[in-house]
C-alpha cells in the first residue's frame, strides 16, 4: 500500500544493538490520502511507522538507509499494511522536497532504456502505473508532474 500523510510525532526509541550510532525511532502518522492499497475500505486515519535513524556519522554507513523524521513533515509511505512496522520505503520532509524527489523518480522512470527497464522488472504496465502514482502523488501535493 501506498498513503501520504503529515508526521504527527516523533519518538526515539534508543539506540539499536549496532552501537549509538543507529537510533531506533518510531512517528505517528495522519494518513491523508491512501493512494494504493490490496486493504478494504475504510483506511485508518492514523498511522504508526518504526524506522532507522543515523544519530551520528558513522564510518561505512550510508545515510540513504536511514530516516530523519519531524513533526509537521510530509511522507510518502511503502508499506506491506497498516501495523506498526518498518515501511518499504519513504520520501519524507516538506511538501516541496517530497515534490521533488517524486519528480526526480518520475523523470529517472521515464528515462529508463529497456535494458534498464529489464534489469528492475519495470514492464509497460508497472511503468504506467508507477508514472499514474507519482502523478497523484504530485497532484496532491500540489505540483504539477514535469512532461
Amino acid at each position: 500500500m501506498v498513503y501520504l500523510a503529515t508526521v504527527a510525532a516523533v519518538e526515539d526509541l534508543g539506540t539499536d544493538e549496532t552501537g549509538p550510532a543507529i537510533s531506533m525511532m518510531r512517528a505517528s502518522l495522519v494518513i491523508e490520502r491512501m493512494l494504493r492499497s490490496d486493504a478494504p475500505p475504510p483506511p485508518p486515519i492514523n498511522a504508526t511507522v518504526r524506522y532507522r535513524r543515523l544519530a551520528r556519522a558513522e564510518h561505512g554507513l550510508s545515510g540513504q538507509l536511514f530516516y530523519k523524521l519531524s513533526a509537521g513533515d510530509r511522507v510518502v509511505v511503502f508499506a506491506p499494511s497498516y501495523e506498526p512496522s518498518y515501511p518499504i520505503e519513504m520520501i519524507a520532509g516538506s511538501a516541496k522536497t517530497v515534490a521533488t524527489t517524486v519528480s526526480a523518480l518520475r523523470a529517472y522512470l521515464g528515462g529508463m532504456d529497456e535494458m534498464t527497464q529489464r534489469l528492475h522488472g519495470v514492464t509497460p504496465a508497472v511503468r504506467t502505473k508507477q508514472t499514474a502514482l507519482y502523478d497523484r502523488i504530485l497532484a496532491e501535493l500540489g505540483s504539477a508532474p514535469a512532461r
